[in-house]
């Protein structure tokens, strides 16, 4: 019977416990070949200040963003406007109070939307332009052919003249503000 050779106990607070079985055979005991250290290039980072380039100076909105954004919310509380007149003047015999529920719950949501979209594109970000771009295109779509493809009652059909025309000229003058050179380097979020 051959005896174990004694292993003295670990140290209680020290570095890892110390190997049973003895000492490993060559070539075990470190990294594999042609791995001992970082590729070269990759070393400790070079002194100095570490992260993005900080802007000497805060970056100022310019004013093509200010007024397309009051002309963004003319046009919505316009198109908001003409959608109530339009809805009010509907040549239906007796609308039921769901139907006008239903429609106030909708204009109340997609006004939301734009209006969120509007503090969020003043804020300079690039998604909310280009989402209210096409947004405004089709505004601009939809105003112009209920302009001249829906018959309503002479009021009701001059107020929603005056609001569509408001809105589409405020969408066109917003699109066109926000897409210049100023306003696009503006967005950079």
């Amino acid at each position: 019977m051959t005896e174990r050779p004694q292993v003295p106990p670990p140290e209680p607070y020290g570095g890892p416990p110390p190997n049973p079985y003895g000492a490993p055979p060559p070539g075990y005991g470190g990294p594999p070949p042609g791995y001992g250290g970082p590729p070269p290039g990759y070393g400790p980072p070079p002194p100095g200040p570490q992260g993005p380039p900080v802007l000497s100076e805060p970056l100022v909105r310019p004013d093509d963003v200010d007024t397309g954004f009051w002309l963004w919310l003319v046009a919505t509380t316009m198109m908001v406007i003409g959608y109530v007149v339009d809805l009010a003047a509907a040549p239906l015999k007796a609308p039921s109070v769901v139907v006008y529920g239903v429609s106030g719950v909708f204009l109340f949501v997609v006004a939301s939307v734009v209006v969120t979209f509007l503090f969020l594109l003043r804020a300079g970000y690039r998604w909310a332009r280009t989402l209210l771009t096409g947004g405004g295109a089709a505004t601009i779509v939809y105003a112009l052919t209920n302009l001249f493809g829906v018959d309503r009652p002479t009021v009701a059909a001059f107020v929603f003249a005056i609001t569509a025309v408001i809105a589409v000229v405020c969408v066109a003058g917003g699109i066109y503000l926000l897409h210049r050179k100023d306003a696009h380097e503006y967005f950079t979020r």
